[in-house]
């Protein structure tokens, strides 16, 4: 986690100790999580994601029961963020590492992306790509 975000919380008395960890495997239920509390979601080396869990409660017979149907998207504004190609789409990837592109990430639509990174379905260069997740998406894990 970024150095200047774990200094301030060791000097508030509210957060607890910051610990950190690789993820990978782990599932929410492995989780030891308190309600309202930030955690700091990290992936690509660099790229942060604060998630605070405000509300907790058992599934109940009315809701999905088929497990693999989870995390459920029960709400979802279309993003505001559009692709650095065409200025037309909505971002559905974050490319990155790629010598090709004028800055270390940018965001793409989906038919933009397949568009320059792909010829006949195989990938032109090296890159990295991860599927854009929008901050304005209402999610039940």
């Amino acid at each position: 986690m970024f150095r200047p975000i774990r200094e301030f919380m060791a000097r508030k008395k509210c957060f607890d100790p910051v610990t950190s960890r690789d993820i990978e495997g782990v599932k929410i239920i492995d989780l030891k999580l308190r309600l309202g509390q930030p955690y700091v979601f990290q992936h690509s080396g660099t790229c942060e994601h604060l998630l605070i869990f405000h509300d907790l409660r058992l599934m109940e017979r009315t809701d999905i029961q088929e497990l693999e149907r989870y995390p459920l998207v029960v709400y979802e504004k279309k993003g505001d963020v559009r692709c650095a190609s065409c200025k037309r789409g909505y971002a559905a990837f974050v490319v990155e590492e790629c010598e090709r592109l004028p800055s270390p990430y940018m965001l793409f639509c989906d038919p933009c992306f397949r568009e320059f990174f792909f010829l006949h379905g195989h990938k032109i260069g090296r890159f990295r790509a991860h599927p854009y997740m929008p901050i304005n998406r209402f999610t039940i894990l």
